[in-house]
Order: C-alpha cells, then sequence, then structure tokens
C-alpha cells in the first residue's frame, strides 16, 4: 500500500515547483491585472492573499491542487515523525495505511470544498 520512494519524491519535486514558481507568479500576475492593489499584496498574510489571487483570476481549481499539495507535504512529514517512533515492521506498514487514507481523505475533501463549494 506505500508509495515508492520515487513517487513520493517526484510528487514533493512537482509540489515544490509549484510554490516556489507558481505563487509569486500568480501574486505578481494578480497585482500586474489589477485584481490586488500592490499595497494590499505587500501588507497582507500571504495566506491570506494566495488563495485570493488565484481565485481572482480564475485559478481557482489551480489553488485547490496547490492546497491538496499542502496536505501531501504535511503527511509526509508527519509519517516521517511518527516513523521514527515506530520500530516494528508491522507498526510501520499500519502507520503507511493510516497516513494515505487520511492524506487521500483530506484531499478529496479539500479539492472538493475548494472547487465545488460556492
Amino acid at each position: 500500500m506505500a508509495m515508492k520512494g520515487s513517487t513520493e519524491r517526484l510528487i514533493l519535486i512537482i509540489g515544490a515547483f509549484v510554490m516556489i514558481i507558481g505563487m509569486p507568479a500568480v501574486i505578481i500576475a494578480a497585482i500586474a491585472l489589477g485584481y490586488i492593489p500592490l499595497q494590499d499584496a505587500l501588507s497582507t498574510n500571504p495566506l491570506v492573499i494566495i488563495p485570493y489571487a488565484f481565485v481572482k483570476i480564475g485559478w481557482g481549481i489551480i489553488w485547490a491542487v496547490v492546497a491538496v499539495d499542502w496536505v501531501v507535504h504535511g503527511s509526509h512529514g508527519m509519517r516521517r515523525i511518527l516513523g521514527e517512533l515506530v520500530k516494528s515492521e508491522k507498526g510501520r506498514k499500519a502507520l503507511d495505511i493510516i497516513i494515505n487514507a487520511v492524506m487521500i481523505i483530506t484531499g478529496i475533501v479539500m479539492f472538493y470544498v475548494l472547487v465545488f463549494v460556492p
């Protein structure tokens, strides 16, 4: 049930590119298109301005993908921390199943809420 290490790394690398390159590009585009005043972009918490910028330029579904990426990233971090505490192979398999289930359910719910709920 566990993902291959190479698949996990690929997901994290893609997510990193989205976060490092995509988020600033969207905020710059929203400022350039006049959806967000520069002063607001500079003085607002990034956790507020980033989703607002995505929605304002019509990329709400991309924001949903970014949010799901945050879930995946956090789940992998949680797996690493808890994996240090679990010593048995059986316990690690159970941990992988639980973390994967949490990641999948949370990702689906977050994507649904961000895309389909007004």
